[in-house]
């Protein structure tokens, strides 16, 4: 699933739309739904529920979890919180349908691949990607500064306000450590910059479309 910086940047094109008036909530709720990792004797089934899903859901039912979801809760105090909880799975459903499964069968290709294990090439490129984002991305600074700005809300049954918390250091002790990287950039192998970049502005899109169909912002 796609990393910090590319929900925010996500999250950052839907402020204007969605008439999102606490925006360090919005952007808060844009990295909630992956707070439970931070959960003790962490295992799978955690994010499943944490992203409005069961482990054999497909897309089309997940976006219609997301879709119940803010229904449920579009008049709740942390109403931009939700939302941007609802923008994070809505996100990872649509990376998992293009350059998720695009990772795949690149790596399936590669007859040399730079790690055995899937899973580390993915995540070498999804380090490399969130620091090229932090660097170049034309609203990363504005995002972060926003994220920065929240405190900690929980959903009950979902994440708690502790584990939120937890995620938000996390991300905050990742900023600092971009901050003190003075290196070049490095290259990904098999998702590139404007691949990203196209993702981001086309996912808001899709995501303020698939919404507008159930509700009005």
């Amino acid at each position: 699933m796609p990393w910090t910086m590319i929900h925010l940047g996500v999250a950052g094109n839907l402020t204007d739309k969605f008439k999102i008036n606490e925006i360090p909530d919005f952007y808060l709720g844009a990295v909630a739904p992956d707070a439970v990792h931070y959960r003790e004797n962490y295992v799978r089934e955690f994010k499943d529920i944490s992203h409005l899903c069961a482990a054999n859901d497909n897309h089309d039912v997940i976006l219609d979890n997301a879709k119940n979801f803010i229904l449920k809760n579009i008049s709740h105090e942390h109403r931009d919180f939700y939302i941007g909880y609802d923008v994070h799975v809505m996100t990872d459903v649509y990376w998992a349908k293009t350059l998720g499964a695009g990772f795949r069968m690149r790596y399936r290709e590669d007859k040399n691949p730079i790690y055995p294990q899937s899973g580390d090439a993915y995540n070498n490129d999804m380090c490399i990607l969130d620091l090229e984002l932090y660097r170049k991305y034309k609203y990363a600074s504005a995002n972060m500064a926003f994220f920065l700005k929240s405190r900690p809300i929980g959903i009950d049954d979902l994440v708690s306000a502790e584990e939120v918390r937890a995620c938000f250091d996390g991300i905050r002790q990742i900023k600092n450590r971009f901050d003190e990287n003075k290196s070049e950039n490095e290259s990904p192998k098999y998702i590139f910059y404007d691949e990203v970049l196209h993702f981001i502005d086309e996912t808001a899109v899709k995501i303020d479309q698939y919404l507008k169909l159930h509700y009005t912002h």
